[in-house]
């Protein structure tokens, strides 16, 4: 809790990690000194070469903690097999976060599909994030794609505002 300016992985895929079977959140970036971590090139809710499912009970939650990058350009982390959200964002001190380069719902291929229950859930006033799915909304208050494996949804808004871009994929 309240922790600032943590990387966890790195810009290189060998430097990143497998974060799997728990029985929570696999990554948990809470409260609001909670600001300035670095989520990269991680397995998040898969075994190590991202081919098969080892779910957390969701991959990343982001509770009421400011300005966090959650993968980047060329180093974003696969997130996929978790039995619920593959990133949560909640809480009104949630602002600034970003997602970028990710890849959820998906095996380490792209070609077959690992989902997750649901893609990214945003609610409780969280506002001011970045979160590059717009392939996948209409307009800024989204529209619900059903996840084709479980029915689901790959996105799923519940809050103020929001940027989308088109860098992650949802599946």
């Amino acid at each position: 809790d309240g922790a600032p300016g943590n990387t966890i992985g790195g810009t290189s895929a060998s430097a990143g990690n497998t974060i799997s079977g728990n029985t929570r959140s696999g990554v948990l970036i809470r409260d609001a000194g909670a600001v300035g971590n670095v989520l990269q090139s991680n397995a998040v809710g898969t075994n190590p070469i991202g081919m098969a499912a080892v779910p957390n009970a969701r991959g990343v939650l982001i509770d009421n903690a400011p300005s966090n990058l959650i993968g980047t350009a060329g180093a974003g982390n696969l997130i996929s097999g978790n039995t619920g959200e593959a990133v949560r964002i909640q809480g009104s001190g949630s602002t600034g976060n970003s997602l970028q380069g990710n890849v959820a719902g998906l095996d380490a291929t792209g070609a077959a599909a690992l989902p997750n229950t649901i893609g990214v859930r945003i609610l409780n006033l969280a506002s001011g994030n970045t979160i590059p799915v717009a392939a996948y909304v209409e307009t800024p208050v989204a529209r619900m794609v059903p996840d084709s494996a479980l029915h689901e949804y790959s996105l799923d808004i519940r809050s103020l505002t929001i940027t989308l871009t088109e860098e992650n994929f949802l599946s």
